[in-house]
């Protein structure tokens, strides 16, 4: 049922994207109907259970909390397009908590590889939730699959409050921070619930965002290429506080305005700078990235630029496919740079102008020209250049 209606949701933005329709109900309709179901909620709830029940029964780990990430955990996964990111916070005195040195991680990965291997898995196998596929150990997490949902199983050290964790972060080697990467997921969730205190708002917001996630996914983009599930929403939440600027707290910007705007973000890629501070300030003890283009600076992970080219290999792609798909709507961007200091924010304006529709070659023109003047960054920042959303499938 599931698939079916995501099936449905994809053949209906594709018709509002070639019929060049401006109906914001309908666009507003798709996003919402990609929500995930109550049979889902349900089944998820389940196995969130039975995973929660297990880690805090543990004799293995210094459990303190369990916490759900990703997508799921923002409320902008797609129906029967998903996994599920289950963080399990540790005690500081465990050995991840105390140091994140290769050694450790791989002992604690090991760790929970073999309970997960040997206690979780027959475990969910005895109840009706089967797990079927094997456990695998990846970069940062155990992988396992229940009820033909994929499961990430991640470990995170507990700390005090986030300025103890950047701290902490800060006094790594770059190449080591990105082995604490989940620890960031709650203060992921909570910037979202403050940039965006409006309830009503986060709805739409979170509606964008699926559609955007719908359009990525409909692109059919090789992985290196693909933006990922957390850049997605970052660069859906910079359009839609893009798309605020024009309307009033009375008229708020609708999902059709946002989706237009995501767009016109992606096109201005080797242009776009954006940081926000609402978790932490930017501090000169923090790495450099102002000179960095495409510049989306983690607002929960100062270390971390979001739009790095080692999360997104070539942006040429990408801004091709919204390039159409702004043409097919008759959107014409126009390459104006706008800059908006409350964000520290560059990208692109828009206008509608029907005298330009034969005039593609000239706008990939400017998708090539914009691509080839993107800033070469430092190769030696590798803590800035991991995606810190833990896997680009979690769609």
């Amino acid at each position: 049922m599931e698939e079916v209606i995501y099936n449905n949701q994809k053949d209906t933005l594709k018709s509002l994207i070639e019929q060049g329709s401006t109906n914001a109900y309908t666009f507003l309709q798709v996003g919402t109907n990609l929500r995930i179901s109550t049979f889902e909620e349900q089944r998820i709830g389940r196995v969130i259970s039975t995973v929660e029940t297990f880690f805090r029964n543990s004799n293995t780990f210094a459990v303190v909390d369990v916490v759900i990430g990703g997508s799921y955990g923002k409320g902008t996964a797609l129906t029967g397009h998903h996994d599920l990111d289950i963080i399990v916070f540790l005690s500081a005195t465990s050995p991840l908590g105390s140091s994140s040195r290769k050694g450790y991680r791989e002992a604690t990965l090991d760790d929970l590889l073999t309970s997960c291997q040997v206690d979780l898995a027959p475990n969910v196998r005895e109840s009706r939730y089967a797990a079927t596929g094997k456990v695998i150990k990846k970069l940062k997490a155990v992988s396992l699959e229940i009820r033909n949902l994929k499961v990430d199983i991640l470990l995170a050290p507990q700390f005090v409050d986030k300025d103890s964790l950047y701290r902490h972060l800060l006094s790594l080697p770059p190449r080591e921070r990105n082995l604490l990467s989940a620890a960031t997921c709650v203060i992921q969730k909570s910037f979202f619930d403050r940039v965006i205190p409006d309830p009503a708002q986060r709805d739409t917001l979170r509606a964008a965002t699926r559609l955007a996630k719908l359009w990525r996914n409909i692109q059919s983009l090789p992985h290196k290429v693909n933006p990922g599930s957390y850049l997605i929403e970052l660069l859906t939440l910079h359009a839609y506080q893009l798309s605020s600027l024009s309307s009033s707290s009375h008229n708020p910007p609708s999902v059709y305005q946002i989706f237009v705007e995501f767009l016109l973000v992606i096109l201005s890629h080797s242009t776009l700078s954006v940081t926000w501070e609402e978790e932490y300030n930017v501090s000169p003890d923090y790495p450099r990235m102002s000179d960095q283009r495409p510049l989306v600076r983690d607002p929960a992970n100062p270390f971390n630029n979001v739009a790095h080219r080692r999360c997104v290999a070539d942006w040429g792609p990408v801004a091709e496919r919204a390039l159409l798909t702004l043409v097919h709507m008759n959107l014409h961007p126009d390459f104006i740079p706008r800059t908006t200091a409350a964000t520290n924010t560059t990208t692109t304006s828009n206008r509608h102008d029907d005298d330009d529709d034969d005039d593609e070659d000239y706008l990939f023109r400017l998708v090539d020209e914009m691509a080839s003047n993107n800033i070469d960054d430092d190769e030696d920042d590798i803590d800035i250049a991991v995606d810190y959303e833990y896997d680009y499938d979690d769609y």
